[in-house]
């Protein structure tokens, strides 16, 4: 049982493992079509960021799985440089549109859901560390070692974070808490969540 009870307690005490860790549980609480609803809303507010950042590559905020995947794999140019934050969002996408596919069995697709949120909100993280320290990104994009907070040390990048991990909460809040079918045994989604915790290192 984690310490922090729910998500938001988590966030307050910028817990990220813990909040990762109880968005993983909380999902196997969810039916196939929650899972996929409230990892989908938890890409939108870095939606917005990118169509802020790419105002002639914006992608339309009403999504599907199938028009999210069209429509950034259109306005993604490998050529035009990219940074950490967007790269984040692209993997948060890339993990919700496998959890989506009908390739996944259950267990996976929660690994796979659970991935996009934490990359989602991680993607809000590092964009106000590059946003508010420019010149400290540049010198981490090369290699160079920096002299300032990385984005797990910054207050205001930290604080972001918690703001994002919170709106997550409010997502299973306003959702069916509705056991997914088939119904997993605690003990395997033990297993699977250190499965997965160690995949993320």
């Amino acid at each position: 049982m984690d310490e922090h009870l729910n998500i938001r307690r988590a966030a307050r005490a910028h817990d990220w493992t813990a909040c990762a860790r109880i968005v993983f549980w909380q999902l196997f609480s969810r039916t196939f079509d929650g899972q996929k609803s409230i990892t989908k809303h938890a890409l939108l507010p870095y939606l917005n960021i990118w169509n802020e950042k790419h105002p002639s590559k914006t992608i339309p905020v009403a999504l599907t799985t199938f028009s999210l995947h069209e429509d950034l794999s259109s306005k993604f140019d490998p050529a035009e440089e990219i940074d950490a934050a967007d790269n984040e969002f692209c993997n948060a996408f890339l993990e919700y549109a496998e959890g989506a596919s009908d390739n996944s069995g259950a267990i996976e697709r929660v690994k796979h859901f659970a991935t996009s949120i934490r990359s989602s909100v991680l993607a809000i993280q590092i964009n106000r560390w590059i946003r508010d320290f420019p010149d400290q990104h540049q010198r981490w994009r090369t290699g160079k070692l920096i002299s300032g907070p990385t984005f797990l040390d910054d207050e205001a990048a930290a604080n972001d974070a918690e703001g994002a991990w919170e709106h997550i909460d409010l997502l299973f809040s306003h959702s069916r808490h509705d056991r997914a079918i088939p119904e997993i045994p605690t003990n395997k989604i033990e297993v699977a969540y250190r499965e997965w915790e160690r995949s993320l290192l």
